[in-house]
C-alpha cells in the first residue's frame, strides 16, 4: 500500500495535452448525447439547460473513468495516458446529425500504457502484456458501473428523486457499455485481447445489465450474471475450444 501510494503521490498527473484531449472529448460526446433534449419542438434555453446537464453528467463520468485507470495503472507499474479517438468522435457527431440525436455513438476514447522499469522490478513478465493491458483497461469501465450503483443506491437508502441523478445513473452505464465495445481505441479492445472468455463473460453482465434497465425499467445484478454466464459458456462451446 505504501509503495501505491508513494506512486500516486509521484506519478499521477494530467500533462497540458493530455487535459486537451479529454477536454475535447467531454465535449464532443456532451454534444452527441445532449443534441435530442427529448422536447417536441427546438427551444434554445430549454436545450441549453440540457446541454449544461449532461455536460456536468459527462465530466463527472469522465473523471470517475480516468482516474481507476490511472490508479490501476499505477499500481501494476505503468503509467497511463488518455488517448483521444478523433475518428469516433467525427462518426458519434455524424450520426448525431443524421438521426437527430437518437442514434448515439459516444466516443470514450481508449488507453496508452507506458512501462515504467523501475517500478516493474521484479515482477512477473516484466515487460507491458495483454492480460496486464486489458486489466487496467477493464478498471475504467467498471468503475463507471461502481459508480452508478452506488448513487442509485443512495437515491433508494434516502428515497431521493432526482431526474438529475437518474441520468447520471444510465449514462455511467451507457458509457461503460460503449468502453467495453471491441473497437480500435477503446478499452474493450484491450479487454478481449487480455482473456476473450473474461470478455465474452463481462460483456454480456454489462450488456444486460443496461439494457435491462434501459428497454425494462429492470434492475437485476443476478439476471446481468446469469446471462454473462451463459454467454462465456457458448462462446467455449462453440467458438474457442482451447480457453
Amino acid at each position: 500500500m505504501s509503495e501505491f501510494l508513494f506512486r500516486l503521490n509521484q506519478f499521477y498527473r494530467i500533462d497540458k495535452f493530455e487535459l486537451r484531449n479529454l477536454l475535447v472529448t467531454m465535449l464532443a460526446i456532451t454534444l452527441i448525447w445532449a443534441f435530442d433534449d427529448g422536447k417536441a419542438e427546438f427551444v434554445f434555453s430549454s436545450w441549453f439547460g440540457n446541454f449544461m446537464s449532461v455536460l456536468i453528467i459527462c465530466a463527472l463520468t469522465l473523471i470517475v473513468h480516468e482516474t481507476a485507470h490511472k490508479m490501476a495503472a499505477l499500481r501494476v507499474g505503468y503509467m497511463y495516458e488518455f488517448k483521444i479517438s478523433y475518428i469516433g468522435i467525427i462518426v458519434g457527431l455524424v450520426l448525431a446529425i443524421i438521426s437527430g440525436g437518437r442514434l448515439p455513438f459516444l466516443p470514450v476514447g481508449g488507453i496508452n500504457l507506458y512501462h515504467m522499469a523501475k517500478q516493474r522490478i521484479g515482477r512477473f513478465r516484466y515487460g507491458l502484456n495483454f492480460f496486464t493491458s486489458g486489466t487496467i483497461a477493464f478498471s475504467g469501465p467498471l468503475a463507471n458501473i461502481y459508480f452508478a450503483m452506488f448513487m442509485k443506491t443512495l437515491q433508494w437508502s434516502f428515497g431521493v428523486q432526482s431526474p438529475f441523478l437518474d441520468k447520471l445513473f444510465v449514462f455511467n452505464l451507457v458509457f461503460a457499455l460503449y468502453a467495453m465495445l471491441p473497437f480500435p481505441g477503446h478499452d474493450g479492445l484491450l479487454i478481449f485481447f487480455g482473456s476473450k472468455p473474461t470478455y465474452v463473460f463481462i460483456f454480456g453482465i454489462v450488456a444486460s445489465y443496461v439494457l435491462m434497465i434501459w428497454i425494462f425499467n429492470f434492475y437485476s445484478l443476478i439476471w446481468g450474471l446469469i446471462f454473462g454466464i451463459v454467454c462465456w459458456f457458448l462462446w467455449l462451446r462453440f467458438v474457442d475450444f482451447d480457453e
